[in-house]
């Protein structure tokens, strides 16, 4: 019967409601109805999915003939749906919705969908209908919508004892209905609110915030008729209600409701609220970049700077797009000579935003010293940490000495035009490195990600910028060269143009083996490699890295943590054969060791061919130039026969075993070089594991000729590679194995 019920479930799945309904109705007499029985939930569960236009009457049919043992889940699909008849049937039929938590989870997905994918507006405003329906069914069954929800918050704030939370919202279920549908604009029309008030006796008898913000929207008597006969909370709680009252009245943007209770005495910073957090209630903040919300608190009282709204409004993607909100700003009292320059970091990253940064300029920004990073709304604003580089690890908890407006823009990937701007206006080019990560204007220029960098680099070097500054960390070399290997080849190729003009500007090619302020660098030579640089000129910075006492064996400590390779690795991953050779010539140690999980020798990584097809004379090359055929796998890697077995060159294969390559060193297999440890659930593998898992019936007997075992031999000598034969369907390999001499002679 198995099969039976893959076919009702594929009709179900599928929507193909004819044949759905004739697989019912043929189930309805399979062993008098006892089969059909036991499956009611799921079969009710793909009927309900199909929608009522498609299945009411199979729902209606198994409800009246079957014992469904679990109509809450049937109905949460129902709902799930927005199918507020198919509800209406499994609510008459019992169904009863006892698993708050779960409810109070399907509503908040519900309400947090947005209008868009394949689904049409008018599609969109039906579902929203229909939402109002569900719940107003629900309502009418009997469900309880008067319910707590206790959330684990981490940080207490004076909302909590309203029931509110800046961070997870309301604790109640028919405020955080209300809520939703308010932020998402879905209804205008108050249906809702009328619906919860109705049947909610906490919205009856207590003053509750969408009930402040519903009647406030009609004006101070509205309100007030509205409080008269609700008088709780009282006391601090009270005046709490009326200030979340208020931000949450700016956050569903009903400018209305923002009057009438700023008239009524709220105060507009909310001070009382916020006195114990980190402003995350602040009707400015939300306000942000409204101009005309932002003119009624203003009029109210409201303190522009308290979250800092310049920042704010310049946070946004298109700053241009508001400068008449930050002329607005400006005018009515943003402190520019506190906020000035913090609003000017956030402007920096686009070419039209020069007109921004031009704006705080000429309203008083001032330019000189250093930004000094603000903590007084650290939810909102970037820390000193995130200014920095990524490698700062937490050492910025001071400001950041040495570095000026003009180099945190730099650092902001800033355009061009804003860097040559604030050059203009005075600022200097340093070549001071920061404290914290040892990189100056020049290094973070190189390290942008900004379409100017080019220019940008050109421009610094213009006016001073030196070649040679470094503290600890990238030296300029490297920091032209991409530090992640993923970039496009475009960038790679304007890497290698900036590392040549700044090589021939006399930038020094030796860098330390350690670096205190970074965690993380590539090497000029790998970086070289990887960015796909001519020969020629890798030789020729071969030479001139020797030339100044380099490390040829200096290991990068890239951005993929687990693999850290000598220049010698790189060029044979990345199928570099010539430059291989020229650093093999000129000393390169042929064995260095692979580095960290997934590090590979030099003879290892040429076996690879992820990168490039294998080159068999370079690997004969390695090999009499002394490279050890049986040198030991990383922790997560394989010896060069396992990787030679698991691509499937026999040529390779049969080139490193007359060289002594030994068929039973064992490895940990990889999830990310070779295959998943399903396959091999004893962590353990040998070459022959690697061929079988592969399917390669010619590489398995070549193996076990040269007398290769599986990872773990067991009885047979193998076991697991029968195992990962079998599990991966080569079932040619596991008749092969299990005939061979070994095996048959148990």
């Amino acid at each position: 019967m198995a099969f039976w019920g893959n076919l009702i479930s594929w009709a179900g799945t599928f929507k193909q409601a004819k044949a759905f309904v004739v697989l019912i109705e043929i189930s309805f007499d399979i062993n008098n109805g006892l089969w059909i029985d036991n499956m009611s939930t799921h079969i009710l569960t793909k009927a309900v999915r199909m929608g009522a236009n498609k299945a009411k009457e199979v729902v209606g049919r198994l409800l009246d003939t079957t014992c469904a043992y679990d109509l809450e889940s049937v109905l949460f699909e129902a709902v799930r749906n927005v199918d507020s008849e198919m509800t209406s049937i499994l609510l008459d039929a019992g169904a009863y919705p006892n698993d708050t938590e779960a409810w109070f989870c399907l509503l908040g997905e519900l309400l947090d969908r947005e209008f868009g994918g394949h689904r049409t507006y008018n599609d969109f405003l039906a579902e929203r209908t229909n939402l109002t329906h569900c719940i107003q069914i629900l309502l009418e069954a009997g469900v309880n919508w008067d319910i707590k929800h206790d959330r684990t918050c981490h940080v207490y704030e004076l909302a909590h004892s309203v029931d509110w939370c800046s961070g997870c919202g309301p604790f109640w279920l028919a405020d955080k209905l209300w809520f939703q549908y308010w932020r998402g604009r879905w209804d205008a029309d108050e249906k809702l609110f009328r619906v919860l008030t109705h049947w909610s006796w906490r919205f009856k008898i207590s003053a509750t915030i969408p009930g402040i913000v519903m009647a406030a929207r009609g004006g101070v008597e509205d309100l007030e008729a509205y409080l008269a006969p609700r008088l709780e909370p009282q006391g601090l709680e009270r005046q709490i209600l009326f200030e979340v009252a208020l931000s949450v009245a700016v956050q569903i943007e009903s400018r209305a409701a923002v009057v009438c209770l700023t008239q009524f005495g709220v105060d507009s910073n909310v001070i009382e609220l916020d006195k114990d957090s980190l402003r995350p209630w602040n009707p400015v903040f939300w306000a942000t970049p409204d101009i005309e919300m932002l003119q009624i608190l203003n009029d109210a009282g409201a303190d522009l700077n308290l979250t800092n709204a310049l920042a704010r409004t310049c946070s946004h993607a298109m700053p241009a797009s508001l400068l008449g909100t930050i002329r607005w700003l400006i005018e009515n009292g943003a402190d520019l000579t506190e906020y000035g320059q913090e609003a000017m970091i956030e402007v920096c990253g686009e070419e039209d935003d020069v007109a921004v940064v031009e704006m705080l300029v000429a309203g008083g920004t001032p330019l000189g010293g250093f930004l000094e990073h603000k903590t007084t709304s650290s939810e909102y604003y970037e820390d000193c940490e995130s200014m920095c580089s990524e490698d700062c690890e937490g050492m910025c908890s001071e400001d950041c000495e040495g570095m000026n407006i003009l180099q945190l823009a730099i650092r902001h990937d800033c355009s061009l035009e804003v860097v040559r701007f604030l050059i203009q206006q005075g600022l200097a080019v340093t070549s001071t490195p920061h404290t914290c990560d040892g990189r100056t204007m020049l290094h973070d220029a190189l390290l942008s990600s900004s379409h100017d960098r080019p220019k940008t680099v050109a421009l610094l070097l213009e006016h001073g910028a030196d070649v040679k500054a470094s503290d600890g960390g990238l030296t300029i070399l490297e920091a032209a060269l991409p530090q992640e290997n993923y970039r496009q080849d475009d960038v790679k190729k304007q890497s290698v143009d900036l590392f040549r003009q700044l090589l021939n500007a006399g930038a020094p090619l030796a860098s330390p083996p350690k670096r205190a302020k970074v965690k993380r660098w590539t090497t000029a030579l790998v970086g070289l490699i990887k960015c796909g640089a001519d020969d020629s000129f890798i030789h020729q910075v071969i030479d001139q890295y020797l030339a100044a006492d380099g490390d040829i064996d200096q290991q990068e400590n890239s951005t993929s943590s687990y693999l850290r390779l000598t220049p010698l690795q790189a060029a044979a991953q990345f199928g570099r054969v010539s430059v291989a050779k020229y650093l093999i010539e000129r000393g390169a140690d042929i064995n260095s060791p692979g580095h960290h999980a997934y590090g590979m020798t030099a003879l290892q990584a040429a076996c690879d061919h992820n990168y490039s097809k294998v080159d068999i004379d370079f690997i004969k090359h390695l090999i009499s130039r002394g490279a050890i055929v049986n040198a030991p796998a990383s922790i997560d890697m394989a010896t060069a026969l396992a990787i030679a077995a698991r691509n499937g060159s026999l040529t390779l294969v049969c080139l490193l075993l007359d060289h002594g390559a030994d068929p039973n060193m064992t490895c940990r297999p990889s999830v990310y070089g070779f295959v998943r440890f399903k396959y091999f659930p004893y962590y353990t593998a040998r070459p022959l594991d690697f061929a079988a898992v592969m399917g390669r019936l010619d590489m398995v007997q070549l193996l076990r000729d040269a007398g290769g075992l599986s990872g773990v031999p067991g009885i047979s000598g193998f076991d697991s590679a029968i195992f990962a034969a079998r599990r991966s369907r080569k079932f040619a390999i596991v008749d092969f194995l299990q005939q061979s001499p070994r095996f048959s002679s148990k």
